[in-house]
């Protein structure tokens, strides 16, 4: 079996390396995007398990990417991570690819299990569990 493939996308390179220096060691291949358009491209030549999104980013924001995947008819779930600006964000994209949505702050081990959830098919998808981690590390 291969391992689960996820895309990273955040435009901030702390975070993005952070994420997925954590799910390497967890044992997924995992694949990274600065920009939403780097990440249309990927999603275009790539399929993947998972896809951790911020929704807040210059051009191309995380909305319209959680969009695409809904439009594309994959199977692909989202983790969402949120910005205190970019809540109203939330409203335009469809729920059905969401897995989980995490606010920043977010704790490391919520983002590990969301995903691995993601991509080992743990939820249904006619009924996915649309976990919130909404307020902050430690806070579940």
């Amino acid at each position: 079996m291969s391992e689960p493939s996820v895309l990273i996308v955040d435009d901030d390179l702390s975070i993005r390396l952070m994420i997925a220096a954590v799910l390497t060691r967890a044992g997924m291949r995992v694949d990274t995007a600065a920009t939403g358009r780097e990440a249309v491209s990927r999603l275009e030549k790539h399929s993947y398990g998972a896809v951790v999104v911020d929704l807040a980013m210059p051009e191309i924001g995380g909305a319209e990417i959680v969009d695409r995947i809904a439009a594309s008819g994959r199977k692909t779930k989202c983790v969402v991570l949120i910005s205190a600006g970019s809540v109203s964000a939330l409203n335009n994209i469809p729920e059905r690819v969401i897995h989980t949505k995490l606010r920043k702050p977010f704790n490391i081990d919520d983002i590990v299990s969301a995903v691995r959830e993601c991509v080992e098919g743990s939820i249904d998808d006619a009924y996915p569990s649309k976990r919130n981690y909404s307020d902050g590390p430690g806070k579940n």
